[in-house]
């Protein structure tokens, strides 16, 4: 004979609690997408500050920025302590105005350059032309 007091959920039961679960993370999925975006965005503004920062600091110890009259990479520059979140190969550098002036750059995934020269102090961006110093 069969025990009629039985727990447990029926399949109706298990059946609604998926299509509810599976409303709440179709709603919360697209509000997420463009966290890790935003989040790489941040890391890139820190570093270019970081950057600014030590070129200021290697100006007040030499009077004059790093000599790159074309870009390279600020890692090549070996007398910049830097202390950066994404690979120094990341970002660029060109000094103008016989060194009294430089820009570094990042160029993102979509085109887009963040930047920051000696002449705003500040970072810029986004651009999609590639800025000059």
């Amino acid at each position: 004979m069969k025990n009629i007091n039985e727990k447990g959920f029926t399949l109706i039961e298990l059946m609604i609690v998926i299509v509810i679960l599976g409303i709440l993370i179709g709603i919360a999925v697209p509000g997420f997408s463009g966290v890790k975006k935003k989040a790489d965005l941040t890391v890139v503004k820190s570093d270019l500050h970081n950057i600014m920062y030590g070129l200021e600091m290697y100006y007040m110890d030499q009077k004059s920025y790093p000599t790159a009259t074309t870009a390279v990479e600020i890692g090549t520059l070996t007398d910049l302590d830097l202390s950066l979140s994404n690979p120094s190969s990341d970002y660029n550098y060109q000094s103008g105005n016989n060194e009294k002036s430089y820009l570094a750059y990042y160029l993102t995934s979509d085109n887009e350059y963040y930047y920051v020269n000696s002449s705003d102090g500040m970072v810029a961006g986004p651009s999609t032309t590639t800025p000059t110093p």
